[in-house]
């Protein structure tokens, strides 16, 4: 009996070790000194990498460390699903900060797994405060009739046989700059941990079902709307005020894709972001 819970014990410590030795999802994407500054933890989009993390934290003020949120298949790791991405998320955040408060800031998907981080910190008895930039909850408001919907149809597809023609246009644009979910498929030379990650996200998405979480948020919103957004009936909140405790909205320049791009916008959505933390951190009451 003793050999069997000494070989358990040693089964035990060797797990423990080798989990240990993983390489963290937790990377700094700043130089900024860890002394005297407040840490804030960016979740990317579906199929992101922290690179367009590091660019937005380039707009934020030296008060703030950024660090970023790798995602799980880059780390060996093939969760599917919104809350088992954020379990891991808030385990290697908790290893690195034990302690809070805990800014989290979720871009598009990214933002529906802060707000399972924050409600595993909160249950945890843990302080955590979401911004959700540009991030819509899976139960999506009615499309727009058919009448106004078509137009824009036609608009999108002209646009796009201008770009392939041409290769000109703002549609072209974006795409040497940012790989959408709906581009991955046509790219053959994409990394297949990528493919994967887009894939592990599509399926997350479409299977969670978001509930109410009491943790203090601030939506910081596209001020333009792709095109896709535009067939739908959206509220300025995206309704998100029924699932989280809601503190402002904030407009940032650009759509939902210009907001993380390398170029002008990654300053005016850093300061949209910082308006928002200071918004968090100056009133962290409920």
């Amino acid at each position: 009996m003793d050999t069997m819970r000494t070989a358990k014990e040693h089964i035990v410590k060797d797990m423990t070790k080798q989990a240990s030795n993983k390489k963290s999802l937790v990377l700094s994407l700043d130089n900024k000194p860890v002394e005297n500054t407040i840490p804030i933890f960016k979740i990317s989009g579906i199929g992101g990498h922290v690179i367009s993390s590091q660019l937005i934290a380039r707009g934020l003020s030296d008060k703030w460390k950024t660090y970023g949120l790798l995602h799980p298949v880059f780390r060996g790791y093939e969760y599917n699903t919104i809350e088992d991405n954020a379990r891991l998320m808030a385990e290697q955040i908790l290893e690195s900060h034990p302690e809070g408060p805990y800014y989290l800031i979720g871009y598009s998907m990214g933002g529906l797994i802060a707000i399972e981080i924050a409600r595993i910190m909160k249950n945890l008895s843990h302080d955590a405060r979401v911004i959700l930039l540009d991030t819509k909850p899976p139960n999506l408001p009615p499309l727009k009739p058919l009448i106004v919907r078509l137009p824009i149809y036609i608009r999108w597809y002209a646009e796009k046989l201008y770009a392939q023609y041409f290769n000109k246009g703002k549609l072209d644009t974006k795409k040497k700059a940012i790989v959408t979910y709906e581009d991955h498929n046509s790219i053959p030379n994409l990394p297949k941990t990528i493919r994967k990650a887009f894939q592990l996200g599509r399926e997350a998405v479409n299977s969670y079902v978001a509930s109410y979480c009491p943790v203090n948020t601030v939506l910081v919103r596209s001020e333009e709307i792709a095109w896709w957004d535009n067939l739908r009936k959206w509220t300025p909140d995206y309704g998100w005020t029924e699932y989280v405790n809601l503190k402002a909205v904030i407009p940032c320049p650009g759509d939902h894709l210009d907001m993380i791009r390398a170029d002008q916008y990654w300053k005016t959505t850093g300061e949209a972001l910082e308006q928002a933390l200071d918004m968090l951190h100056n009133n962290p009451g409920t």
